[in-house]
């Protein structure tokens, strides 16, 4: 007879800054020491040093990057939660309404489907098989 199974408890959430600072001073410390002792290490063991050194750079560009990277997240996820208007609404064209590569009539430019990038339109649709359009 097996228990029932009980509810995951949500992921704890930890400060990063107190994370990264911690472990960044610590591996300042060791850089400070090993470059003190550098003259005692054997030749074999003084790659301690870029240890520490490396160390200290990663954790400072963490210290930096940590709070960057949360703050994009969050928006990131705000934008995912906010409701978009549907293209008829917003007076957009859908994909049915679309003219489909025909020649502009106004400027004379073939309308490639790619105006953000500037490709030519080859004629597929993202379709397996690569249909072609009519």
């Amino acid at each position: 007879m097996s228990r029932p199974e009980r509810p995951l408890p949500p992921p704890l959430e930890g400060n990063d800054r107190v994370i990264t600072g911690t472990i960044t001073s610590g591996f300042a410390v060791a850089l400070i020491v090993l470059l003190i002792v550098r003259g005692q290490l054997p030749h074999a063991d003084r790659w301690w040093v870029w240890v520490a050194a490396f160390g200290t750079f990663l954790g400072l560009f963490g210290f930096i990057w940590v709070p960057i990277l949360k703050c994009q997240r969050d928006r990131a996820s705000a934008r995912r939660q906010t409701p978009r208007a549907r293209p008829e609404e917003a007076g957009q064209a859908t994909p049915d309404q679309d003219h489909g590569g025909r020649e502009d009539a106004d400027t004379g430019h073939a309308d490639t489907g790619h105006a953000d990038t500037g490709h030519a339109d080859t004629g597929h649709v993202n379709q397996p098989g690569g249909a072609r359009r009519p």
